[in-house]
């Protein structure tokens, strides 16, 4: 996190070019702005008498979506069309009282998992992307190999770190670390998608999930088959079916 200190001729300056940006609708000029004084800060925040705090895209919403991809998106509806899978989504915010309400088994690993996430946040966007994935990889892969499609049940993270997960259970995890550290549920999506051949670790498993994060113009994929960051443009096998954040369920076709 990053705070610029300005003085009040330099804060009053920069006052009137937001304004006047704002008044003639020019969302370019206040995202140059943001862009000229530093990329992968955390969310603008009032302003105090010791300076003020800029946003970054992260953390704002997104108006049009790259087609993840190359593929076209429609937006079904609300979220809850997946059924109770996607509450899991709601596992954070961790406040003291919810963290009192964990089994004694899950609270160590939560309070972990939080303290880890606590040591990113200074970082920039894209380094956090690179800290998540990486993070949360190293927990064991547990493949139930019953399963052909959608899990039934999205497990939340205490249940990855005490005895591993499958895929949809690393992308809710990576999801909720990204929302904590202050991302947009509008740049994050839980994409289930066909695995190619060539990637599949048992060939019953056609069946894939993964995190698109939206930023910098572009989709970047987070893959426990991975601990690279990778651009979706580059992935040319895998094919989307649907997409979901905490609010909407998007269907995709080629």
């Amino acid at each position: 996190m990053r705070l610029l200190k300005f003085t009040d001729q330099e804060n009053l300056s920069r006052r009137k070019l937001l304004k006047k940006s704002i008044g003639l609708g020019s969302a370019l000029a206040v995202g140059s702005l943001a862009a000229g004084i530093g990329a992968g800060i955390t969310p603008a925040l009032a302003g105090s008498s010791s300076g003020y705090w800029v946003g970054d895209e992260a953390a704002e919403p997104l108006g049009k979506y790259p087609m993840l991809f190359n593929t076209w998106e429609r937006a079904m509806g609300t979220s809850r069309l997946l059924g109770q899978k996607v509450k899991v989504l709601d596992f954070l915010p961790m406040n003291n009282g919810k963290m009192n309400l964990l089994p004694a088994r899950d609270y160590s690993a939560v309070s972990n998992w939080m303290n880890e996430l606590e040591k990113m946040r200074s970082l920039s966007r894209m380094k956090q992307l690179k800290a998540v994935n990486t993070y949360i990889n190293a927990y064991p892969y547990r493949p139930d190999l019953a399963k052909t499609g959608m899990a039934e049940r999205w497990n939340p993270p205490p249940e990855l770190f005490r005895q591993g997960g499958d895929c949809e259970d690393y992308v809710v995890a990576k999801y909720l670390s990204l929302a904590h550290l202050g991302f947009n549920d509008d740049r994050l999506r839980l994409t289930i998608l066909t695995l190619p051949r060539t990637r599949r670790t048992d060939p019953r498993r056609r069946m894939h999930a993964v995190l698109a994060v939206y930023i910098n113009d572009t989709a970047w994929i987070l893959d426990n088959l991975s601990d690279d960051v990778y651009d979706h443009k580059t992935a040319f096998s895998y094919r989307p079916i649907l997409s979901v954040n905490r609010n909407t369920l998007w269907r995709h076709k080629v």
